[in-house]
């Protein structure tokens, strides 16, 4: 029998929409105008995701935004969202930069039959965003594969979920500084960005596929996915250290599915204290790398970090982009790990 992985727990977040933007040939300003719009009406997005170059966006706010939401965003965008649907956000944590815990979760949901709206990668936690009517059971679930020292069994956990469970409700709307503080920028070089394309209900194999891809190396330095609703499929945007042997794994894992490359870009992450309280952060960023000219492959903003994939040869902009938006005390260059 197969230990299970002991991991610190897990956190829900109940009484949230989530919708997306999907399909377009060119979305180049929709995260600019979106983020934008709902900062403006004091709208808390704690989670968001841009990827598949752009041509998905993903987020989620408080249900008791949803009429705010609606005015802020019907007819004014280029893309008209999805209707928003009933969603549950859930956090594993510590992912202790161990890529098995990652492609592990993926396991639960694929042998689980979950459908997954999006799906991030933050610092300390992996976070997903399911239907609502899925999370208890996705969370049931959680208990096969892992351990938790909060809890031992599902019986544990439905005794404390009531106490433990905290929504992002209480928008500190006063707290809206003109440059927000960050604890700081840590950025890597010398990453391959995969964009995977895989049939949505097949997410067991895209849980082989990461195994593969990632090896016994670290996790992840980027990690961002949507279900694309139109195509049927789910969409994932990882970065990794470029290393010797890939190739071969490569082409082992892409007999599954679709994917592509794209060499030479950096990963640029940030936390800060008010990262899951306060709206207008995610437009912030967006709105410094238009002005800059700066394209991002692909954006993720969940629990209290933001991460960008950005072209190695814009990374010095980008870097300059941030400083001038927020407070950043120190600049980080994470040194490569093979």
């Amino acid at each position: 029998m197969t230990p299970r992985i002991r991991l610190g727990g897990f956190k829900i977040l109940k009484g949230i929409r989530g919708f997306s933007t999907t399909g377009a040939s060119s979305t180049e300003c929709i995260p600019v105008e979106f983020c934008g719009l709902l900062a403006g009406a004091g709208v808390n997005l704690p989670f968001l995701v841009c990827a598949g170059n752009r041509k998905g966006l993903y987020a989620v706010f408080d249900g008791a935004d949803e009429p705010r939401v609606a005015e802020q965003t019907s007819g004014r965008i280029a893309l008209e969202p999805t209707p928003p649907e009933e969603c549950a956000v859930l956090s594993l944590f510590p992912h202790r930069e161990n890529p098995t815990i990652l492609s592990t979760f993926f396991q639960v949901l694929g042998r689980g039959k979950l459908h997954p709206r999006a799906v991030a990668l933050s610092h300390s936690a992996i976070t997903a965003v399911l239907p609502e009517s899925e999370v208890d059971r996705a969370a049931e679930t959680l208990f096969e594969p892992f351990r938790f020292s909060s809890y031992r069994t599902p019986a544990d956990w439905k005794m404390v979920r009531n106490e433990n469970q905290v929504l992002y409700r209480e928008v500190v709307a006063s707290y809206q500084e003109k440059r927000p503080g960050v604890y700081g920028v840590t950025w890597a070089d010398g990453q391959i960005l995969f964009r995977v394309r895989i049939v949505a209900d097949r997410l067991v194999e895209l849980a082989g596929l990461i195994r593969d891809l990632t090896g016994e190396g670290p996790a992840p330095t980027f990690f961002a996915g949507f279900r694309d609703h139109a195509r049927g499929e789910f969409v994932v945007d990882f970065c990794r250290p470029s290393a010797a042997g890939l190739l071969s794994k490569r082409r082992e894992a892409g007999r599954s599915a679709l994917i592509e490359e794209q060499r030479s870009v950096c990963v640029l992450s940030m936390t800060g204290p008010h990262f899951g309280d306060r709206y207008g952060i995610a437009g912030e960023l967006f709105a410094a790398f238009q002005t800059a000219g700066i394209s991002p492959a692909a954006v993720g903003c969940s629990v209290a970090s933001i991460y960008a994939v950005i072209p190695e040869k814009q990374i010095r902009r980008a870097l300059e982009a941030v400083a001038g938006r927020f407070e950043v005390p120190a600049v980080t260059r994470k040194e490569p790990l093979h």
